[in-house]
């Protein structure tokens, strides 16, 4: 047993009246990680790891996001998500103590960087692709388990997932951690939540084109993107491969289209991504296009690090533009890259997601749009018969009033007629009307009775100039 430290002061004496401060894990811009053991009589307690932060410059006092981490890691009951025990502020320093699973391990971050470290010096050394199987297995079961309480943890990054040291190197448990930016979704048909900056959630070099390009609905497809990018990390690849010297979206960007390109316009104005029309008008690249653009960035690492194909098919499909393409965590978890694993230690892990280990994987396909003129006897084939043309002129009642009833913008007098006399009776058969239909049949009806006062107009006319005209003669 490590001997406790010596008493801080500054810190509550509710933390020394249940625990013993072993050490420190780590600090942060809001505080520090120790590790303390419960205090028990007569035997050695469990190692736990208190996060304390200090939010006594902050003027509006404990941070929103800070209580949301401690609702939400409270709420997840999952092997593979960090667990709360307990959490309590102390009101006059305004420090917020939780109580959580001890990850003597580290962070993810720190651990790829003992890999491959940031500057260019050649390494020949890479993580056993057994090994990133199951960091990347453990990871999407704590993002399905996340997701399946309609929760996006969209601040996804390696320094956000923690790693417990294990006896056998490379079977370290993964856990998932800081789900501060967390936020609950649309569920049972409620609207989508809108984003009040989705510009200013996450890491850049881990942040999906949807937040970028100032989506405000976007949904767990962004933990998606970022678990792509760690999944790249893991392969070979020194750091995230849209990482920007500057650390700015803009550049982010750039490498984004560089190696995926975009899709149509007409998608992105779909997707409600507010800054898409300032974008160039640059196709989507093929899937060949992007594996020998990714295989350009491994080299840059200097260390020989090939990828396979299965593993490329795998982060292919997690790092799509479009956020409708890409696989959700439960169908990630069914992928052939994992066909090869031992899940027999993960199947109770899996038991909170429902069971998706026996769903099917269905792979996204690409399907190149190709243009066949047709033939004369496809045509022909299509053109329909006269018997077929005769039968198709005759028109339903219902069908012939719903046309006539149609208001034309151009107020035809045909129309405009047809309205005048839209409260009259239709003649029947026998007067000349024609009844293909009740707007139909009063118009051509109508208009045969006009005809007929017409013709009698006429005659009546004839029959008078004969009797002027006889008149006239016996007056001279």
């Amino acid at each position: 047993m490590s001997a406790a430290c010596e008493v801080d002061p500054s810190l509550d004496p509710t933390l020394y009246a249940k625990y013993d401060v072993v050490g420190e894990l780590g600090a942060g811009a809001f505080g520090k990680v120790m590790q303390v053991r419960e205090k028990l009589k007569g035997k050695a307690g469990r190692l736990y790891a208190v996060k304390v932060q200090d939010f006594s410059t902050c003027r509006e006092g404990i941070p929103v996001e800070a209580l949301r981490d401690v609702a939400i890691l409270s709420k997840m009951k999952h092997q593979n998500v960090a667990k709360v025990f307990e959490a309590w502020v102390s009101g006059k320093e305004r420090r917020l103590y939780m109580v959580m699973e001890c990850a003597s391990g580290g962070d993810l971050s720190r651990f790829l960087r003992r890999i491959f470290p940031p500057r260019k010096v050649k390494v020949d050394r890479i993580l056993p692709p057994e090994q990133v199987k199951r960091y990347m297995f453990q990871l999407l079961l704590s993002l399905a388990h996340v997701h399946s309480h309609d929760i996006a943890h969209r601040d996804l990054k390696p320094a956000n997932v923690l790693l417990n040291n294990s006896t056998t190197p490379g079977r370290e448990k993964l856990l998932l951690t800081d789900l501060g930016h967390g936020r609950l979704l649309d569920s049972l048909g409620a609207p989508p939540v809108r984003h009040t900056n989705p510009t200013a959630l996450g890491t850049p070099s881990y942040r999906a084109p949807e937040a970028v390009l100032g989506q405000r609905t976007h949904g767990t497809a962004v933990d998606i993107w970022a678990a792509g990018c760690i999944l790249a990390r893991m392969l070979g690849c020194r750091c995230s491969p849209f990482d920007c010297p500057l650390g700015s979206d803009y550049g982010s960007l750039i490498k984004m289209i560089d190696l995926l390109g975009l899709p149509p316009h007409s998608r992105l104005r779909a997707l409600n991504l507010p800054h898409c029309l300032i974008l160039p008008r640059i196709p989507q690249r093929s899937k060949a296009e992007v594996r020998v653009r990714f295989l350009k960035i491994l080299a840059e690492g200097e260390n020989g690090v090939t990828i396979t194909d299965e593993e490329f098919d795998f982060l292919y499909d997690l790092i799509r533009f479009d956020p409708a393409e890409r696989l959700t965590a439960a169908e990630a978890v069914n992928h052939p890259y994992f066909d090869d694993l031992d899940k027999q230690e993960f199947q109770h892990w899996a038991a909170d997601v429902g069971g998706q280990f026996i769903q099917p994987y269905t792979p996204h396909i690409e399907v190149e749009p190709v243009y066949e003129p047709p033939s004369i006897e496809a045509a022909h084939a299509q053109t329909p018969p006269p018997a077929a043309t005769a039968a198709a002129a005759v028109v339903p009642p219902a069908a012939a009033a719903a046309v006539h009833e149609q208001p034309q913008e151009n107020g035809h007098r045909y129309h405009m007629r047809h309205r005048r006399n839209k409260k009259r009776a239709a003649p029947s058969a026998a007067d000349g009307g024609v009844q293909h239909g009740e707007g139909g049949g009063r118009v051509m009806a109508g208009e045969a009775k006009k005809g007929r006062l017409q013709a009698d107009k006429g005659q009546d006319g004839r029959a008078n100039e004969v009797e002027r005209r006889r008149k006239k003669r016996k007056l001279g």
